[in-house]
């Protein structure tokens, strides 16, 4: 049985997990002032080592352009020789940018911008070099630069292309033979941007060619400086075979080393690998997609000693993030504001390395009677879970004591009528962005048609999630548990939308999986199992045994479980095997139950758990079958279809328990003749179900 939940403070073991997620700020505690509080646990209050409050491990740097990006990126980079570049086009930019901690400025095809004359003034340089020719950067916009850096050494390298240019500024940069050379495409930025890093580390140039072609001025360059090594950055879609040979022969080296990866998002984690480093203070990430705010980026990672990595705007790639783990990354600074970056990169690097920060969770298990409703909130984000019971109108009122007035996801697990019942009045009370809906084509019930008219009639973005998928919500991440593509759509329970939620470093993470059952808990043990390790979990189906399954407790392995039901339920909800199950396991249980709604708060290293009654969980009782006989006469006069057990229900002619589970399933009825929705009910059967007398929507 359920034991009287314990107030013995416990260690945490969250912090032991591997962490995919997001640092936030303190969250204000979501109950109000005269709900507070019958019961109180602290749940993980093992010690820690309190967070550096100054620590910002993930940084940006950013303007209001490329060309105050450029110049905030400058101010990082410590070389003497300040090159100056086009900001419309990247070739010339990136051959400068293998010149080591040189910082690079960019100018406009008509003007110097102000920013780049203000971060010309404040370098400490001794000589000013122009990239490219007069075309790109003309005379007066060099002698404008030099002026604001108040130097007079100012010389132009280049050529007639940007090939010609890159061999210019190899040539300048080259004092003496040199150990190596790299060359990229010059058809695209990203190779030559993450191997000016590494090339930069050991003073040797980047060179640009081409698929099929390895230009002249790229040869020649090879032949004068002959490297003993010549690096390839790129596959050979970028520089194919017979190019690489051609600048083998031309540097007199047997053959090149080649670089590469399946995208330029993989290469650049190859780049970084190639140098050979790990434990890495920091690393930059530039936009993969776009150049402008990834062009001085590279001596700023040059002169920190970080890598250069690249992500994609709205997450990281798959082998950056490998990178970053292998390399022990411990800063990261984003190259680029949020259009070429988005804050959902910043929050999954948190994530991904674990990096510090304060984080905090309040999850609130609503007590709405027999239903569902879960409202998650910290800093930034508001997610509801659910919206309780199509007879209540309780969910609003919790949302107003919250001092809730938008939510960035409604997450809908399942269209049963007692997880969608009040839709419509949150869409009308709240404003949200999104809604998240299962994968199901209907559910013939008026609750079902309610709430999808008003979820139609709203503004809301709406989604159907689907296992593996994972949303950065502001300062949370929501991992999608299921369903998947093999869960059955005709069946709401198998398709049930289920989530685990989380702060940005994963200490603090709770599980929801609605009213899943045993297949689907076993298809998430087998396919997501990471997905499913949860501090708090809130047990399936509202304690109903056809859930919480043996293997998904093990998987989920929760310190705190509470389930959702209503006191002295038909459904004889929790099941004593499921309180059984959690006790074995060591798992503390609440219930709304017995204790209304159950606030847990995470605060950064322990979880406090707060509840608005006490008791102790006890298994529910169904309908006495005495009293049910002691009953009869009242029982055969009306069944009523919309609040009868389910025992109760296949008292009624041709509704055996199957045909119950579905009228339970499909509540709100409008009237009897609504039963030919049900699997094998026609007409010639609901005649014989009217004859009979007992089933009805009003008793």
């Amino acid at each position: 049985m359920a034991h009287e939940p314990s107030t013995t403070a416990r260690r945490r073991r969250a912090a032991a997990r591997p962490s995919r997620l997001l640092a936030v700020l303190l969250a204000l505690l979501l109950v109000s002032p005269a709900a507070l509080l019958a019961s109180s646990t602290a749940i993980g209050t093992g010690a820690h080592a309190d967070p550096d409050p100054d620590a910002e491990p993930v940084d940006r740097v950013a303007g209001e352009d490329r060309y105050e990006t450029a110049a905030e990126l400058a101010a990082r980079a410590d070389g003497d020789t300040l090159w100056v570049a086009t900001g419309e086009a990247f070739p010339d930019a990136l051959a400068a940018a293998a010149t080591g901690d040189n910082p690079i400025l960019l100018v406009a095809d008509d003007h110097v911008p102000e920013a780049t004359r203000e971060a010309a003034s404040d370098l400490d340089v001794e000589r000013v070099r122009v990239a490219g020719g007069e075309a790109v950067v003309d005379e007066a916009a060099a002698e404008e630069v030099a002026e604001a850096a108040d130097v007079d050494d100012v010389a132009r390298r280049a050529g007639d292309d940007r090939y010609e240019t890159a061999a210019a500024i190899a040539r300048d940069q080259a004092v003496q033979t040199t150990e190596a050379a790299y060359v990229a495409t010059g058809e695209a930025f990203a190779d030559a941007l993450t191997a000016a890093v590494a090339a930069a580390e050991r003073e040797a140039p980047v060179l640009l060619a081409a698929e099929t072609t390895a230009p002249d001025a790229t040869l020649d360059a090879l032949d004068e400086l002959a490297p003993s090594e010549v690096v390839v950055v790129g596959g050979t879609a970028a520089i194919g075979e017979d190019v690489a040979e051609d600048l083998a022969d031309a540097a007199g080296v047997a053959a090149v080393e080649r670089v590469a990866g399946e995208d330029r998002y993989d290469t650049a984690a190859a780049v970084a690998e190639h140098r050979g480093v790990t434990d890495l203070d920091g690393a930059y990430l530039a936009a993969g997609d776009a150049f402008p705010d990834a062009l001085a980026a590279a001596p700023a990672a040059t002169a920190a000693d970080d890598a250069l990595l690249l992500t994609e705007p709205e997450g990281l790639p798959d082998p950056t993030i490998t990178e970053l783990e292998r390399a022990e990354v411990e800063e990261v600074t984003l190259a680029g504001g949020t259009a070429a970056i988005d804050d959902a990169v910043a929050q999954e690097v948190r994530a991904t390395l674990d990096l510090p920060g304060t984080e905090a969770l309040t999850v609130s298990f609503l007590d709405v009677g027999q239903a569902d409703a879960t409202l998650l909130d910290s800093e930034d984000a508001t997610i509801l879970v659910d919206a309780g019971h199509w007879q209540r109108d309780d969910v609003t009122d919790h949302l107003e004591d919250a001092g809730v007035d938008a939510l960035d996801v409604l997450v809908l697990t399942h269209w049963h009528a007692d997880h969608i019942g009040q839709v419509p009045e949150v869409l009308d009370a709240v404003a949200v962005d999104e809604v998240w809906v299962q994968p199901v084509e209907g559910y013939d019930s008026a609750t079902d048609e309610d709430a999808r008219a008003a979820i139609e009639a709203s503004d809301a973005d709406v989604a159907e999630p689907r296992k593996g998928d994972r949303e950065v919500v502001e300062d949370l991440v929501v991992d999608v548990v299921g369903p998947g593509e093999d869960a059955d759509t005709d069946d709401v329970h198998d398709a049930n939308v289920s989530v685990r939620v989380s702060t940005a470093d994963q200490e603090a993470s709770v599980l929801l999986t609605g009213d899943a059952e045993a297949p689907a808990e076993a298809r998430y043990v087998e396919a997501v199992p990471e997905l499913l390790e949860a501090d708090l979990y809130q047990v399936g189906h509202h304690g109903s045994d056809t859930s919480t399954t043996e293997g998904l407790l093990q998987a989920v392995d929760p310190e705190v479980a509470v389930y959702s039901a209503g006191e002295g339920n038909t459904y004889g909800h929790p099941h004593e095997s499921v309180l059984d199950r959690l006790e074995d396991a060591g798992v503390e249980v609440y219930g709304t139950d017995v204790h209304g709604t159950v606030t847990a708060q995470w605060d950064g290293a322990a979880w406090d758990l707060a509840t608005e009654s006490e008791g102790t969980p006890r298994p529910g009782e169904p309908e006495d079958d005495a009293a049910e006989d002691d009953d009869a006469a009242d029982a055969a006069d009306c069944v009523d279809l919309n609040a009868a057990s389910t025992d109760h229900l296949t008292d009624i002619v041709h509704i055996g328990e199957e045909r119950a589970q579905q009228i339970v399933d499909g509540r709100p009825w409008g009237s009897v003749d609504e039963l030919t929705e049900i699997d094998g009910i026609g007409e010639a059967l609901l005649d014989d179900i009217q004859e009979q007398g007992l089933a009805s929507t009003d008793c």
